[in-house]
């Protein structure tokens, strides 16, 4: 089986390559716009008759690429319109299912918490208004052709050496130096944090399994945790690091956390809690701290 991989350079990219190399019948065609050594194929996301030639003979494309941080209309309609290219190929290629990484930003509304699937989407972000018009792209498109797709909506990734600047990679990062974690201001907000490697076991079991086909799918854990909570949980596994906190409230964060019925009843892999996906990067995290130190 050929599966392709957009944006297969990626964070979601390297734990997916990992985890599918472990099934000996799949041949990865690993796909990213920059130029990467081999096996990366470079390729333009703004091309469909070039992604066309490249797709061909494929039988699965996960579709990962994406621009993360969309500050503007323009990164958006970049987003939409990559997407928009990539399933024309796709679909003209005679590709057999398309998967595409969505996320919980297409929700929102206290009030409907957890959001379900089913419920009528209403993105706040640009980025989240991007993978809704995205998955909509993808699910007329794909009507109108052989393929199936499977839009998997992922709560907020964590996990192991993350990249970024925002909240969740600077305590980790933090707790790697054994430093201090400070946390800006409180707040009772709760999201869902779920492991990059559940995410890429869910996709995994995604992947030519006709009960997806044509599915819309949140992926998390049905729940969600505090930034307090989240801090004190690495601080509990990461001993070496200690929580101050603000005094101030902080009523900036607002909460998002999924209901997850649908992964349950297609039988794909649950996602383990919030916690527990902080604990398990937390080991890692102190096994490499006593590797350097000698301390056992």
């Amino acid at each position: 089986m050929k599966i392709a991989i957009t944006g297969a350079s990626g964070y979601i990219g390297s734990f997916l390559r990992e985890e599918l190399q472990q099934e000996k019948d799949r041949d990865l065609l690993l796909l990213s716009s920059r130029q990467e050594a081999p096996p990366f194929v470079k390729v333009s996301y703004d091309d469909p008759e070039s992604l066309q030639s490249v797709l061909a003979g494929t039988d699965i494309l996960i579709h990962l690429a994406a621009i993360k941080k969309v500050a503007s209309f323009d990164d958006a309609s970049e987003n939409i319109s990559m997407t928009r290219h990539i399933i024309d190929a796709a679909c003209t290629a005679g590709v057999k299912q398309v998967i595409y990484a969505s996320s919980i930003s297409v929700y929102s509304g206290a009030s409907l918490l957890p959001w379900s699937e089913d419920i009528s989407e209403r993105p706040e972000t640009l980025y989240g208004m991007s993978k809704l018009t995205s998955e909509h792209i993808i699910r007329i498109r794909c009507s109108h052709s052989a393929t199936s797709y499977t839009n998997l909506r992922l709560a907020h990734i964590i996990g192991d050496h993350m990249p970024g600047s925002y909240m969740m990679p600077v305590f980790f990062k933090k707790a790697a130096s054994g430093e201090d974690i400070t946390i800006l201001g409180r707040s009772t907000a709760r999201r869902e944090f779920v492991h990059v490697s559940d995410v890429c076991r869910v996709i995994s079991r995604c992947i030519d399994n006709p009960r997806v086909y044509n599915q819309t799918i949140n992926v998390g854990c049905g729940s969600g945790i505090t930034n307090e909570e989240a801090a004190l949980s690495i601080s509990r596994f990461c001993p070496a690091t200690h929580v101050n906190m603000a005094d101030k409230e902080d009523n900036s964060i607002v909460s998002s956390y999924m209901d997850v019925a649908r992964l349950k009843a297609l039988n794909l892999p649950l996602p383990c809690d919030s916690v527990e996906a902080i604990r398990r990067i937390c080991m890692k995290i102190e096994s490499t701290r006593q590797a350097k130190t000698g301390v056992c």
